[in-house]
């Protein structure tokens, strides 16, 4: 890693802590390859299930758009005729050691906190596609199957599970905060180290409208690695805002002078704020919540005096499948809306072409 891209780190790792922890880093490196050399070995082989495997999975800790590309390819497996499923580990639930299933038949629990924040959204967004959590991504990947008869399962988030083989892994890049520090966990967000992208089949730089100026030297050394022909970037693109309750608040060109006020515990707020302003809203003030932050009615009194900052109060939608649930919010916050967002992937044509060559022996 370049010494440029160790003076900040977007992650929020300090660099007199990191200094700190390096010799945790190393040996969180022992452990990684530790789990890795049997796999890398050809000693050990993943659980491989009768339907392919996409897992959608990143390099380092916090967002960088897996949801967005979850969903995107669950609606293009279908389109083309399959039946997807959805498997997860649901990261921040409630009871994270219960396998959990929703879908067709199978009714989503009245607290979405059992589910998670990612996995509610894409229930929200996909509710006739079967979704299964449990931390035994094998276990989970046969309940799909025999459950729901999935002929290719979506994994979200499992790069690093390596127990469950797949048939091709699409492994996220954040444009925008890249690797922060270059180090591996916990001097730094790296989970393994950029050898671990030899296992990619495809790299996708997303939030590529909001490149971090280290940008270029991060391509670079990708590139060592990646064949160009596997390399891809990708966007969300604002859709315009919702109301909680589904109704639709303003187009994206409405934005253009609007005094906001902004909030959002994601992993990336910042991509969220510099859409906001990419619009041309005039953002008064923002605020940020810890990641997956369960909100609360206590939280009511601190939104409450955001949106009287503004004429809008604007949030993420997977901020508002937790503020939906509580009693009075609409009332309480009648400027508030819900940015939407689609994914786009840049050279689609190129990108799906390549998913599929890895999967044509599966489904064709």
């Amino acid at each position: 890693m370049s010494r440029g891209r160790r003076q900040a780190d977007p992650h929020g790792f300090d660099r007199g802590t990191t200094a700190l922890l390096r010799p945790l880093a190393l040996t969180w490196r022992i452990a990684v390859a530790g789990r890795n050399l049997p796999y890398d070995l050809g000693l050990r082989s993943g659980r491989r299930l009768p339907v392919p495997v996409v897992c959608v999975g990143n390099l380092t800790v916090g967002g960088t758009g897996k949801t967005p590309m979850v969903e995107y390819l669950v609606r293009h497996f279908r389109n083309r005729g399959l039946v997807p499923g959805i498997l997860s580990r649901g990261y921040g639930r409630r009871r994270p050691r219960e396998p959990r299933a929703v879908g067709p038949g199978r009714p989503a629990p009245g607290d979405p906190s059992l589910l998670g924040d990612e996995a509610t959204l894409l229930h929200e967004r996909l509710p006739d596609v079967p979704l299964v959590l449990d931390a035994d991504r094998v276990r989970g990947g046969f309940q799909l199957i025999t459950g729901w008869q999935t002929d290719i399962i979506v994994m979200d988030d499992g790069f690093q599970h390596r127990r469950l083989a797949r048939t091709a892994n699409v492994v996220l890049v954040d444009s925008q905060q890249l690797f922060g520090t270059g180090r591996l966990l916990p001097a730094g967000p790296l989970r393994e180290p950029l050898s671990a992208l030899d296992r990619a089949d495809l790299v996708v730089f997303t939030r590529f409208d909001q490149r971090h100026p280290g940008f270029g030297t991060t391509a670079a050394e990708i590139a060592v690695r990646v064949p160009a022909h596997r390399l891809f970037s990708a966007r969300q693109m604002p859709a315009g805002g919702m109301r909680l309750d589904g109704r639709r608040a303003w187009m994206n060109e409405e934005l253009d002078g609007r005094r906001a006020a902004a909030f959002a515990g994601i992993g990336n707020p910042e991509y969220f704020f510099a859409q906001l302003r990419a619009l041309g809203a005039a953002l008064v003030t923002t605020r940020i919540f810890a990641d997956h932050h369960r909100y609360t009615a206590g939280d009511l009194k601190t939104l409450t005096a955001l949106a009287q900052s503004a004429d809008l109060l604007i949030t993420t939608a997977k901020d508002a499948v937790k503020l939906r649930h509580i009693s009075g919010i609409n009332t309480a916050l009648p400027n508030l809306a819900v940015l939407e967002t689609v994914l786009a992937v840049d050279r689609e044509h190129a990108f799906l072409r390549r998913l599929e060559q890895c999967l044509r022996i599966e489904i064709s």
